[in-house]
C-alpha cells in the first residue's frame, strides 16, 4: 500500500511537471499575435501609433495612401528596434493622409504579405515569371 501511494505521487508529479514544460514551449515557439495599433495626436503636425499588445520582437511600420490599388503597395516608413512598440510619425508631405499598419520582419527582411511562403521566416519575395507561352502564341 505504502509502495503505491509513493508510486502514485511520483506520478503525479512527473504529470505535472511534463504539462508545465509543455506549456513553456508552446508559449516559447508560438506566432506572435496580430498587433493591434492605437493612434494618438502629439500635436498639430504628428501622431503616435503603438502596438497595443507588442511582445519582445522588432515592428516595422508601413504606409500607404490607399488600399486594394497595386499602384499604391505598402512601404515601409520605420523599421523599429528590439521591443520598440511606439513609432511617431510626422504628418505632412508624403504622410499626409493614408493608412498604417506594423508586420514582424521575416529574416529575409520580405513582409509576410509579400513572401513565396508565407510561413517560411526566411522566404524570397514572391515571383512569377511567364516565359512560355510568348505574346501572339496559340496555345492547345
Amino acid at each position: 500500500m505504502k509502495t503505491l501511494k509513493y508510486h502514485s505521487a511520483a506520478f503525479v508529479c512527473c504529470a505535472l511537471a511534463a504539462v508545465i514544460i509543455l506549456t513553456l514551449a508552446l508559449k516559447l515557439f508560438a506566432d506572435p499575435p496580430q498587433p493591434v495599433l492605437s493612434i494618438s495626436s502629439l500635436g498639430t503636425n504628428q501622431v503616435l501609433i503603438t502596438v497595443t499588445n507588442a511582445v519582445s520582437t522588432n515592428y516595422n511600420l508601413y504606409w500607404t495612401p490607399t488600399l486594394s490599388n497595386p499602384g499604391y503597395p505598402w512601404t515601409i516608413t520605420q523599421s523599429g528596434a528590439l521591443g520598440q512598440s511606439n513609432f511617431t510619425v510626422t504628418i505632412g508631405g508624403t504622410y499626409s493622409a493614408g493608412f498604417y499598419r506594423v508586420a514582424i520582419p521575416g529574416g529575409s527582411g520580405v513582409p509576410p504579405w509579400e513572401a513565396a511562403d508565407p510561413s517560411d521566416p526566411n522566404s524570397p519575395i514572391l515571383s512569377v515569371f511567364i516565359t512560355y507561352p510568348l505574346d501572339g502564341s496559340v496555345v492547345q
